[in-house]
């Protein structure tokens, strides 16, 4: 990013009012009303050719990597991973973390445009930053590698006393869901599933890292929005699930040996939607919805919410540029969000 890029500041919005900033400027921890911020990489040239829940019209059978580089929606900040991370920052909060024995280890299924992973590492939580490569080499990459450094200062400035080694590290790494398991590797810097004929090449403060199973969680925001795609992710949520299961125990309460799974939506498609909840359950996950109160009281804690106004006072809110809006958003906007719950039943082997 260059020193004469224009970088817009916004508060917790809807995607619909910032997914054209190009380099939007956002509050790390909104919970607290911190002011600590990052600046988030974004461009609306991939997201905006297609959207979310709209078909796959160019291909028949299973998806392949070109197909989902062609409709990926992770180049934006969607409304699904603003609320993740609020209820990750309320459950791994700093009294949480100063009682852990060890540093916990994370991977994101569609990392998108980085603020998850950056919310997790400051929380003292290593995190695998997973995505397609358009999606890694436009947004993702420069997310993490433009804020590493703030990050260093924020957790020596707030670090807060924590047992743990300090701030969570952050690998960003290819996985295709639509490869098996079997081909999976942990050892090539920037890749997990085997790169083809696509170039292997990095340069980003990730390069040396190799966080691997097992993992205490895994987390994913707006991934289950295309029926061809619901098979392949909740077969990959499967198996890390089961590659992880000797390391289970430490991030919920349930006594079930696997990792938690924490699967944020916006419900779009509610047959969709359904049909992958119930796909779900018959791979032998547990899916319990987060109280919609639960959110709901996370978003005005945040600001994220604010009091209903007058039509006058609409009309000239409609009149203001979006940098320069720092009211919120009406729950309306953030209607059809849902995070999910999702854990592989003791039995399942």
């Amino acid at each position: 990013m260059s020193s004469n890029q224009e970088i817009a500041y916004s508060p917790p919005l809807p995607s619909f009012k910032t997914k054209n900033i190009p380099f939007l400027k956002y509050p790390l921890k909104p919970l607290s009303r911190a002011p600590e911020t990052v600046v988030l990489s974004q461009t609306s040239a991939i997201s905006t050719e297609r959207g979310p829940g709209q078909p796959l019209s160019h291909h028949l059978g299973s998806p392949t990597l070109k197909d989902r580089e062609e409709t990926s929606t992770g180049t934006t900040l969607w409304l699904s991973s603003q609320l993740l991370t609020l209820y990750l920052a309320d459950v791994y909060n700093p009294k949480t973390a100063s009682k852990r024995r060890r540093k916990l280890r994370a991977i994101e299924l569609g990392s998108g445009v980085g603020l998850t992973a950056l919310v997790l590492a400051s929380l003292g939580i290593d995190i695998v930053a997973t995505d397609l490569p358009v999606v890694i080499s436009n947004v993702l990459q420069k997310t993490i590698d433009s804020n590493i450094d703030q990050l260093r200062t924020i957790w020596e400035r707030n670090s807060f006393g924590l047992k743990t080694d300090g701030l969570g590290k952050i690998d960003v790494k290819v996985l295709d869901w639509t490869k098996s398991s079997s081909d999976w590797r942990w050892d090539i810097p920037g890749w997990i599933t085997p790169p083809g004929d696509h170039n292997t090449e990095t340069n980003s403060v990730s390069d040396c890292l190799h966080i691997q199973p097992p993992f205490d969680l895994l987390i994913t925001s707006d991934t289950l929005y295309e029926q061809t795609l619901t098979s392949p992710l909740l077969h990959t949520l499967r198996d890390l699930s089961i590659l992880s299961k000797s390391n289970a125990g430490h991030t919920s309460k349930s006594k079930s040996p696997f990792p938690l799974i924490l699967l944020s939506l916006e419900r779009r498609d509610s047959d969709l939607i359904d049909r992958g909840l119930e796909k779900a359950k018959q791979l032998g996950f547990e899916c319990v919805m987060v109280k919609k109160g639960k959110i709901i009281k996370l978003m005005k804690k945040a600001g994220m919410l604010q009091k209903r106004r007058s039509i006058e006072e609409e009309e000239e809110q409609e009149q203001d540029e979006i940098a320069e809006d720092k009211s919120g958003g009406d729950l309306m906007d953030w209607d059809g969000v849902e995070i999910w719950r999702l854990q592989l039943k003791p039995d399942i082997t």
